[in-house]
């Protein structure tokens, strides 16, 4: 699962979207559309305190059974709490 959050800076964000082209093109992470259920994200949401968009993201990778890729500390923090993997993106 990957989760694109907007970047502290334009060099992590051209960074970040160089990373994913390069890793969609050797179709090392597919990315597709999902479907994502109301109830499930909005428990998460409560759950975790936080933002509607960001559960549906980790409904996603609960979903999916996918490791989740993200440059959000916050985000990182509540995966890992709910026991998912976490991919480190290395930007330097």
């Amino acid at each position: 699962m990957v989760e694109i959050s907007r970047p502290k800076s334009e060099r992590n964000a051209a960074a970040l979207c160089w990373t994913v082209l390069r890793c969609e093109c050797e179709h090392k992470i597919p990315i597709r559309m999902t479907e994502v259920g109301l109830k499930q994200a909005v428990e998460l949401s409560g759950k975790l305190n936080l933002y509607a968009y960001d559960a549906c993201v980790l409904a996603c990778a609960i979903n999916q059974r996918a490791p989740l890729l993200t440059l959000d500390g916050g985000l990182r923090g509540r995966a890992r709490k709910l026991k998912l993997d976490v991919l480190e993106a290395n930007l330097r």
